[in-house]
């Protein structure tokens, strides 16, 4: 399901980038070609977590069910 849901994202010619995970919150992140920088999270614990992302010079604040998995994408000037 992951690879599915990761491959909607990242397109052939997206680039793997710096991303920063926890234990209970591991992540990825790619630039794709459209300059666009994509995170996927996976919420790996037994119980709904919520946490901070920074990126591109913004920050956003989520919350994941157990086990769920997040997209998240900044189009970039």
């Amino acid at each position: 399901y992951i690879i599915a849901h990761a491959a909607k994202f990242v397109r052939p010619g997206s680039r793997r980038v710096h991303s920063t995970s926890t234990p209970d919150l591991p992540n990825v992140a790619f630039m794709t070609a459209g300059n666009r920088l994509v995170i996927i999270v996976l919420n790996d614990s037994q119980s709904r977590l919520t946490f901070n992302i920074e990126a591109a010079g913004a920050y956003m604040h989520s919350t994941l069910s157990a086990g769920a998995v997040g997209t998240y994408i900044w189009q970039l000037e």
